[in-house]
């Protein structure tokens, strides 16, 4: 009687123990989707965004800059105060040729990569004195498929190399620094 209790227990530790490797035991959620960001090259419905969102002031001082691309056209804004009002616009065409490019570079860079817990979903009021990048993928009704963040104090849902996506997208612009020069962010 004693065996058979025995190889009860050692049959029910062995499926415990699968259940936790096969389930992952309860770890964050890690998202990589899109799985591939190229898979919206030729999609005229879908953008990709970067916006940096300035220190936390007050409206007459706040600055964001988003940069907006698809496969027709590139948009870049300078955004005041906390509402999206319009300070600046310039508008690049685009192709898709330059915009599949572009999708595969941000898919090397890890783009796609963040963590998709509700815990860090909102980014807002993080780092107060710094700046918040948000990192996107829209649809052409500007809801998300993707959205994370990280800050400039090290905090945020994304996992992809923060300074090669940054650049990339300021490259995007070809008069970036001019038309944020004066822009305190």
């Amino acid at each position: 009687m004693r065996y058979i209790i025995g190889f009860l227990v050692t049959i029910g530790l062995v499926i415990v123990v699968l259940i936790l490797l096969f389930h992952g035991g309860g770890t964050p959620k890690t998202s990589t989707s899109p799985q591939t960001l190229s898979q919206y090259a030729n999609n005229a419905s879908t953008d990709v965004r970067w916006t940096v969102d300035g220190p936390i002031n007050s409206p007459q001082d706040h600055r964001q800059v988003q940069i907006t691309v698809n496969q027709n056209q590139i948009e870049a804004d300078v955004l005041k105060g906390y509402n999206g009002e319009v300070l600046r616009n310039k508008t690049y065409a685009n192709n898709p040729t330059s915009y599949a490019v572009l999708l595969h570079a941000l898919q090397i860079d890890g783009f796609a990569k963040g963590n998709t817990a509700a815990d860090v979903s909102d980014y807002r009021g993080y780092c107060a004195a710094g700046d918040r990048f948000i990192y996107e993928v829209l649809t052409s009704d500007k809801s998300h498929k993707q959205r994370f963040w990280y800050t400039t104090c090290g905090q945020g849902s994304y996992k992809g190399n923060v300074q090669l996506t940054n650049d990339l997208f300021k490259a995007q612009v070809p008069d970036y620094d001019r038309l944020t020069g004066d822009v305190a962010l």
